[in-house]
């Protein structure tokens, strides 16, 4: 199947998964970690996939910043002829244990609020 870049989804997409972030609860999202609980962005990434099928993630990037700081191509999959990479999905994790989530469009425009689990 090919892959190609392709935003028109985009504004569907990002509102479901902005719709999917305010939801998340921080304790179905965090371990025990350094004394302390801290949001993991894998629980953060397997909750958007359950509740969002027909997306999927692309391989993660490291970015700039202070802490662990991640962001994943966004992919369509409801099309059965090509996956679509139709935005990014921006994940800053900070020193207290909380994640800060955002989503952009394919030139790193953000285009939506950022949302604190």
């Amino acid at each position: 199947m090919r892959r190609v870049i392709d935003d028109s989804h985009y504004e569907e997409i990002s509102h479901k998964i902005n719709t999917v972030l305010h939801s998340i609860k921080r304790e179905d999202v965090s371990k025990y970690d350094n004394g302390m609980m801290r949001s993991q962005s894998n629980l953060i990434m397997d909750k958007l996939i359950k509740q969002i099928p027909e997306i999927k993630f692309g391989s993660n990037c490291n970015t700039t910043g202070i802490g662990n700081n991640k962001k994943y191509e966004i992919i369509y999959t409801g099309d059965p002829k090509e996956e679509q990479i139709c935005g990014i999905i921006h994940l800053t994790n900070n020193m207290f244990g909380s994640y800060v989530c955002w989503v952009s469009d394919i030139d790193e425009n953000r285009m939506s609020e950022s949302i604190k689990i």
